[in-house]
């Protein structure tokens, strides 16, 4: 079974959510060992609800506009993030001014429009090198949702650690 990555575009410019659709396929043409999901989507609210209306999250790699009609890219990625949302955003935006806000949030990439293919297959390859190495590092540490107390271990059995831990330590490369 191919790996599956989960991609959501949220942009209020249908033109723009065809055209990243359809670099997207053409990414797919290319790697053909992984299946993606697109989902589309014009509106934060509808967006919102997809996403945080889960136990598990909805999306791996977040493709977001920054200005839209019923809110702001950037304010969704800050929700999303106090959430626990540790996937990967994107930003598209027509203009540089919310850089910084951007990265603020924990974003991998802003990109301005109109962005070109190249730009965005290179941007894939490093969200996905992202996605699969979260997988595998959580598959690997049987990781725990929260900090809670782990329950009683044996002397076999490696000791779990949470996902904050993990992500922490991970990110400043001490694992």
């Amino acid at each position: 079974m191919k790996n599956q990555i989960r991609i959501a575009v949220l942009d209020d410019d249908v033109t723009e959510i065809y055209k990243t659709e359809q670099m997207i396929s053409a990414y797919e043409e290319i790697h053909p060992e992984r299946e993606y999901i697109t989902a589309c989507h014009t509106e934060i609210k509808t967006f919102m609800e997809m996403m945080c209306d889960r136990s598990n999250w909805a999306y791996d790699i977040l493709l977001m506009d920054i200005y839209l009609p019923d809110g702001n890219g950037i304010e969704c990625g800050e929700i999303l993030r106090d959430k626990g949302f540790t996937g990967v955003i994107i930003y598209k935006s027509s203009t540089a001014e919310n850089r910084l806000d951007a990265f603020a949030v924990d974003a991998m990439q802003y990109l301005i429009k109109p962005v070109s293919e190249e730009k965005l297959f290179e941007t894939l390859d490093e969200a996905i090198k992202r996605v699969m190495a979260i997988e595998q590092a959580a598959a690997e540490y049987s990781l725990y949702p929260d900090d809670s107390d782990v329950p009683i271990q044996t002397e076999n059995v490696k000791p779990r650690k949470s996902i904050k831990e993990f992500l922490t330590k991970w990110f400043h490369g001490d694992l």
